[in-house]
């Protein structure tokens, strides 16, 4: 009997009891690898490696992107301090992925109830019952601080070429992109094969690029200009490039050029005694 007929022939029940008991057991053996890792972590031993950080030490060690890194390194670190967390994650009441969620919030006077909330709500909704909590137990102005402060955008390219795209936006501002998307979506003519995950994306791109009809670029040019205000005129740029072909004019006159706006900035190479015509 092959392995896979193996499987076949367990009986359902045995199934979920192994399954449940393989995921108490790796919640336990990931429990004392963050334990070790808070360990390794307090002594410096990356340092030794000629690492730049723990983080990127533990990263290479385990083959992990360094943003999962950082956070199982930060979950370490809050499990010396926070003896509740490190209890409840070692008797098997909380998950990792739970223990990730609360640790960012968790404190000497919150992880109590924070660790009561996480064992009766599952990880996915873990996030939005402590942000409820968190409206309830804090100051408008200091969630909106600590919330103006954490806003992020970043981005990565996958090994298919495609680019994942991560914002942390306020809710409000969060709201109006979302808005912005789905009215793009709903008046979109895309093909009915499209799914709603494609459609977002094409509506994420079109408001991004799209402004007034148009995409818009800027221009900045960096320019020498004379006592009197104008500007040197080089023959030879010029011939180079269509967009340096001006003929003198004054910086406080801008021009534009179709769709693309130039900036003008002043430069002050002008006091440069090479910038100057030769005296006749």
């Amino acid at each position: 009997m092959d392995e896979q007929q193996l499987f076949a022939s367990l009986p359902l029940k045995r199934i979920e009891t192994e399954l449940v008991d393989g995921a108490l057991n790796r919640s336990l053996s990931k429990h004392r690898l963050l334990r070790l890792l808070a360990e390794f972590d307090r002594r410096g031993g990356w340092v030794v490696k000629g690492a730049t950080s723990c983080a990127v030490w533990w990263a290479d060690v385990c083959g992990i992107e360094q943003s999962t890194a950082r956070d199982q390194l930060r979950v370490a670190r809050c499990l010396e301090k926070l003896p509740a967390l490190d209890r409840a994650i070692a008797e098997g009441r909380l998950s990792y992925a739970k223990a990730r969620v609360i640790s960012r919030y968790a404190d000497d006077e919150t992880i109590g109830e924070l660790i009561e909330m996480a064992e009766t709500c599952p990880a996915g909704r873990l996030g939005v019952l402590i942000a409820a909590w968190r409206q309830a137990q804090e100051d408008d102005d200091a969630i909106s601080a600590a919330q103006y402060d954490a806003r992020s955008m970043s981005w990565r390219t996958e090994p298919d070429g495609m680019v994942t795209i991560t914002a942390r936006l306020r809710p409000v501002e969060a709201g109006s992109v979302q808005a912005a998307i789905e009215r793009l979506v709903m008046r979109s003519n895309a093909q009915t094969e499209a799914t709603l995950p494609q459609l977002r994306a094409d509506a994420l791109h079109r408001l991004s690029t799209e402004r007034a009809g148009g995409t818009q670029a800027e221009v900045v040019v960096h320019v020498s200009m004379r006592d009197d205000g104008t500007l040197w005129r080089r023959s030879k740029t010029a011939r180079q490039s269509p967009l340096l072909n001006w003929a003198r004019f004054s910086a406080n006159r801008p021009f534009e050029r179709s769709c693309t706006t130039v900036r003008v900035e002043r430069s002050m190479r002008h006091r440069c005694a090479r910038h100057r015509p030769a005296a006749r």
